[in-house]
């Protein structure tokens, strides 16, 4: 197995997140490793009024 540096955890929030976090958690602690999280938030014209119009469908 590679000697991690950094490691980047995409955070979903999902059910599965708290075990993904544990591992990444671990490997960090085993490979003195830095540990990274990361969340990304689609732009949507919800955030701006009237910027741009959402399809009626849209589950945010």
């Amino acid at each position: 197995m590679s000697n991690y540096q950094h490691i980047l955890v995409a955070a979903d929030f999902s059910k599965e997140f708290d075990s993904v976090m544990a591992k990444a958690m671990e490997l960090q602690k085993l490979y003195n490793a830095r540990l990274t999280l990361i969340h990304v938030v689609e732009y949507t014209g919800a955030m701006y009024t009237g910027e741009i119009p959402l399809p009626e469908d849209l589950d945010l």
